[in-house]
């Protein structure tokens, strides 16, 4: 069984942000630009490609290594999702068993799967770090995440259920480790 939890949801990051809800319902769409607690937003001007990253031979052989330096020049949106890939998916069970494998995961390329991963990783690294900055980068790209999340599941006759059900259960796990 399912529950849209949209409104509860976005109530809640109203809160957070310091927006009165009901203002913000007649003024704004939930989930229009003008609705980020930053004042707006623009659509990222990254494309993160896992399998491109690194050079042939050492795609993805990194991500097993348990202690991976971040390069100096990765945005920290990337590193959100190099982190989640590292922490989250490679080795555990039904995930691939090292970094090659993710070279066959079509789940990467789904619509919302970057800023999902990417929300996800940052909320980590915040965690671990004890980061404000990243705190409010993760819950920049939740919002995209969703966003990108209600688009494709709106369209019934062209969802692929295996990659939709596999975002809606990331944006939970943000949930849990946010």
């Amino acid at each position: 069984m399912f529950r849209d939890e949209s409104t509860k949801v976005i109530q809640k990051a109203h809160a957070s942000w310091g927006i009165d809800s009901n203002e913000a319902s007649t003024s704004l769409s939930p989930l229009s630009p003008a609705a980020s607690p930053l004042g707006g937003f623009q659509e990222p001007q990254y494309s993160y490609n896992p399998i491109d990253s690194l050079s042939p031979s050492e795609q993805y052989s990194s991500l097993a290594l348990p202690k991976l330096p971040i390069a100096i020049d990765t945005s920290k949106i990337d590193q959100g999702v190099q982190f989640y890939l590292k922490h989250y998916v490679v080795g555990h069970p039904g995930e691939p068993e090292s970094a090659d494998g993710l070279q066959r995961a079509t789940w990467l390329a789904a619509p919302g799967m970057q800023e999902t991963m990417a929300a996800i990783g940052l909320a980590g690294m915040s965690n671990l770090y004890e980061n404000e900055e990243l705190h409010k980068l993760s819950r920049q790209q939740y919002g995209l995440a969703l966003q990108h999340t209600m688009k494709s599941i709106q369209n019934l006759n062209n969802i692929d259920m295996q990659h939709a059900m596999r975002g809606v259960v990331m944006l939970a796990l943000f949930e849990v480790s946010h």
